[in-house]
């Protein structure tokens, strides 16, 4: 009866089964939420006010914001980007997709 109960993910004690721990985010969700919570800090706005057709020029980015998100990017890489990367992002989509 106990091994039934726990293979059936009870615990034999008349308990109820513990809650299926959360799904982890898919690698590239962890990223893409990385990078938007990492600009939105840069412009100082919340990571749910970004839409993916946003135009970085319009929230604000400038080169010095891009050099910090540069920055940022090859910290958490651990390897160099080229800046001219960075400079040609034009939409907060380009970013995704290069993350």
């Amino acid at each position: 009866v106990l091994r039934a109960a726990v293979l059936a993910g009870g615990r034999g004690n008349g308990e109820q089964p513990a809650p299926a721990p959360a799904k982890a985010p898919a690698p590239s969700e962890a990223a893409d939420s990385w990078l938007l919570a990492t600009l939105a800090r840069l412009i100082r706005r919340r990571p749910e006010e970004l839409r993916a057709g946003d135009r970085l020029v319009d929230l604000g980015v400038d080169s010095l914001t891009r050099m910090e998100l540069l920055g940022a990017l090859e910290a958490r890489s651990g390897r160099r980007l080229d800046p001219a990367t960075i400079a040609g992002l034009v939409r907060v989509q380009d970013l995704i997709e290069l993350g």
